[in-house]
């Protein structure tokens, strides 16, 4: 009973907390992208062959439904996030369930909510990434507990619809498969015969774990320097180190026998990772378009990582994080007072970092790689925690490592989505799997420092709500709305979002001047402006909904044909674009004669036809 009581107290602080702010914090490029697929959707367009998709495609089904039952405009593109958010809650309860008590569970849970949706609520796919990476991880926990294929085939739904709102689902599916190969292990070591060691199983899987970690550094690239290496190859590749290590350590069992043993749990799992993917497909067969959808969904997205980038903080990162790792180890040895006072002065010190923190941002570039190089110590003390249970005979010993890889694999591969962004907002797509991950480490402890682990939860949910959640809102409002309200766009299409006052009238001017001179015909908005189109009600008549997926060449000739054939009587130009800047220069020299009218409104620059 007090289970269900803990849970209703969670889920309703969170959808208070994310109500509360559930309409605010808006990139307009993101809202717009997102908006405008959706639209094209529900028009009858499909992804991909229509019009150039910037993820998988599935999200814009599902925030079509969303413009069907609440109506087009911005606002629904967040309930649709927030119905979700409701059936993760509980989710993320249930798995912190499995590794502490109800209230214990109640406040991982808690952390994990302050340090996610609520710092950025777009209805972004990598929120939905995190969402069905959780319940994934929910179905395998459930399947170590009662081993049965419907919950490997559960856990690999969720991968695929995971994949089928942005690539990224993969990383989970890569956590997985870690996984498999780890619980494989553990399988062979409780049914060992005398029989000679076999070699074909363990050359297999050693080869493949080295070609992860060669996959690895090839995401990565040319970029590879100390912060990409920390933060995107280190953690994955420890834990695939680990394994291999552990294989080469000899497994008396058939190679046969491993091999089976393995694929009764890759088999349900890629059966159920591939059904929604394949049910997805069948959209495109008819039109013979699965070529298409290929290419939009794995060679397009090479231009994103090529074209734009944000780095993780390095070597400060981990060395923070390992302080505050190895400083919670050390109170764990301490008993009595000793420890009681101890974990009071850091979490007094704590407090102190916060409050200078929120003030200064030399105080920020201490508190924020504390959190940031989380991950990586996690993978690197996960390993040597496993390690140690490899002397271990007890089954519990071995159900909780399990419970631990798994948690930091999938935690490990689904970090990779802050590349190539690694700002706080990309950081906390997956940072409620790095506090479960945590709590999963932390569970074998005999006598946990609880105080000292108390204030540091309490450290973090302040943090998340007092430093970082403003920090996002900084960097998506520009600093000029530091102190600015925020109201809602009188825009029909705008719905309940709400903006600084300098943007609404930035967006509502821009609309009665297109309005003013744009009823003859259509318009063309060009570079990086998706919400243009959306917020003014006209339709876009290319493709692109950022025009860098483009080559230059191929751009300039379809704006040619464009300009040509259709009734373009206003031409927005942004003078403000994010990644398609050199885009600008052609459309601007295309239209400098014909579209002799101009106004500025902020950024834009409005063209017309005199």
């Amino acid at each position: 009973k007090l289970w269900w009581i803990v849970l209703f107290l969670i889920c309703a602080v969170s959808a208070a907390y994310l109500g509360s702010t559930l309409m605010e914090r808006w990139v307009p490029y993101d809202d717009g992208a997102l908006a405008q697929s959706a639209q094209r959707v529900l028009e009858g367009q499909l992804p991909h062959r229509d019009f150039v998709e910037i993820y998988t495609g599935g999200l814009s089904y599902w925030h079509a439904l969303a413009f069907r039952c609440f109506g087009m405009k911005l606002s629904s593109l967040r309930i649709a996030l927030f119905v979700l958010f409701l059936l993760w809650v509980p989710a993320v309860y249930y798995v912190a369930g499995k590794l502490a008590g109800p209230w214990g569970a109640g406040g991982i849970t808690l952390l994990a909510v302050c340090w996610s949706v609520p710092i950025y609520s777009a209805s972004m796919p990598s929120w939905y990434n995190l969402f069905f990476a959780t319940f994934g991880v929910a179905a395998l926990l459930r399947y170590l507990e009662r081993p049965a294929p419907q919950w490997l085939f559960a856990a690999g739904v969720c991968g695929g619809i995971s994949f089928l709102a942005k690539t990224a689902g993969l990383y989970f599916a890569a956590g997985v498969l870690l996984f498999f190969l780890y619980r494989e292990q553990c399988l062979a070591e409780e049914r060992n015969d005398s029989s000679n060691r076999k070699v074909v199983y363990p050359a297999v899987v050693i080869a493949g774990l080295c070609a992860l970690i060669a996959a690895l550094f090839a995401l990565i690239g040319r970029r590879l320097d100390v912060a990409d290496f920390v933060h995107f190859v280190l953690p994955g590749s420890a834990l695939s180190v680990f394994l291999m290590v552990r294989e080469a350590g000899g497994f008396r069992k058939g190679s046969t026998n491993r091999f089976s043993s393995l694929s009764q749990m890759v088999t349900p799992f890629t059966a159920g990772f591939l059904f929604p993917i394949a049910f997805f497909l069948l959209l495109y067969i008819p039109s013979h378009s699965l070529g298409a959808f290929f290419h939009g969904t794995f060679v397009l997205p090479l231009r994103r990582l090529a074209d734009a980038a944000e780095r993780p903080p390095g070597w400060i990162a981990l060395l923070t994080a390992a302080g505050g790792a190895l400083l919670t180890g050390l109170v764990s040895l301490l008993r009595g007072r000793a420890r009681l006072l101890v974990s009071a002065l850091v979490f007094l010190l704590f407090l102190a970092l916060l409050a200078a923190a929120i003030r200064n941002d030399a105080a920020q570039g201490i508190a924020w790689p504390l959190v940031q190089g989380l991950i990586p110590i996690l993978a690197l003390a996960g390993v040597l925690r496993l390690f140690s249970f490899a002397s271990a005979q007890s089954a519990e010993a071995r159900f909780a490592s399990q419970q631990m890889f798994l948690l930091l694999s999938v935690c490990a591969l689904c970090s990779l989505i802050q590349f190539p962004f690694s700002n706080e907002t990309y950081f906390c797509y997956v940072a409620p799997l790095a506090v479960l991950s945590a709590a999963a480490l932390l569970r074998p402890l005999a006598n946990p420092p609880r105080l000292l682990l108390g204030g540091c939860m309490v450290f973090m949910i302040c943090m998340g709500v007092l430093l970082v959640r403003p920090a996002a809102a900084l960097r998506t409002a520009g600093s000029a709305a530091r102190h600015a309200g925020r109201v809602r766009m009188e825009l029909p299409r705008a719905g309940n979002v709400r903006v600084s006052p300098e943007m609404a009238r930035l967006y509502e001017n821009l609309a009665a001047v297109v309005r003013q001179h744009g009823a003859r015909g259509g318009i063309l908005a060009a570079p990086d402006c998706p919400e243009v189109y959306f917020l003014t009600g006209h339709e876009n008549p290319t493709p692109d909904l950022f025009e860098f997926f483009e080559d230059a060449g191929v751009y300039e000739g379809r704006l040619r044909e464009v300009l040509r054939t259709k009734n373009i009587t206003v031409v927005v130009l942004n003078h403000g674009a994010t990644y398609s800047a050199p885009y600008e220069e052609i459309l601007e020299g295309m239209i400098a004669s014909r579209y002799a009218g101009r106004l500025h409104v902020g950024p834009f620059e409005v063209r017309w036809i005199e």
